[in-house]
């Protein structure tokens, strides 16, 4: 689990609009919380569940799952290098941040399974409970198993 200001600084640096001797001013770190907000929720809007909650505060935690961290970093960056002119995208930062996504999509998606459909021809006791034209009963009253 992170911080809002780890990853958005880090995501900042990785476009380079983030250093040691430049380093973002607090608007550039609101934005990058809006943006990151916005990211997460999207994410939630396509039943990708990765339990990260949006910030309130640029300090607080995102609650994400460490393995996938540097996948929102990276993604992150794409997002906010249009608002910081004269920043770069590398090709294996766009490289990375493609295999991120995929992987956060393949891994936290939700999936819901199906409800099993039963034949209404089954006798009663195999799943149908006699609800349906065919009352038919699978042991007559008295037999006994075995």
């Amino acid at each position: 689990m992170s911080t809002g200001t780890y990853i958005v600084t880090t995501a900042l640096q990785e476009i380079g609009a983030h250093t040691v001797m430049k380093p973002a001013n607090p608007v550039s770190l609101e934005n990058g919380r809006n943006k990151l907000n916005s990211y997460i929720s999207s994410l939630q809007d396509d039943d990708i569940d990765t339990g990260a909650v949006p910030l309130l505060a640029i300090g607080d935690e995102l609650s994400e799952p460490q393995g996938i961290t540097n996948h929102i970093t990276s993604n992150l960056a794409l997002l906010l290098q249009p608002s910081h002119p004269g920043s770069q995208i590398s090709p294996e930062l766009r490289i990375n941040a493609a295999k991120g996504a995929a992987m956060i999509k393949r891994k936290y998606k939700v999936t819901t399974i199906p409800r099993q459909v039963v034949r209404e021809t089954l006798p009663k006791g195999q799943g149908n409970g006699g609800t349906y034209i065919y009352d038919d009963v699978y042991f007559q009253k008295g037999d006994s198993i075995g």
